[in-house]
């Protein structure tokens, strides 16, 4: 969580709005809410967070979505 977090925020000083995470079988899924200031800012902070050790996803969530995974 650490690497995620870092990853983020140091990004273009990009901040967390919220963060909600489940573990299930030594493995976690987290949905982190971040600020941006617009879609190529949220494009790199994907590319960024599927280069951190032990990401498997990372992917835009669209307002009211519902996500099952």
């Amino acid at each position: 969580l650490k690497d995620v977090s870092n990853s983020i925020t140091n990004y273009k000083d990009t901040n967390i709005h919220s963060v909600n995470i489940s573990t299930k079988e030594g493995f976690f899924h987290g949905v982190v809410t971040v600020y941006v200031t617009d879609l190529q800012h949220l494009q790199h902070l994907l590319t960024r967070l599927k280069k951190v050790k032990g990401v498997f996803t990372a992917e835009r969530l669209i307002t009211g979505q519902k996500h099952d995974r």
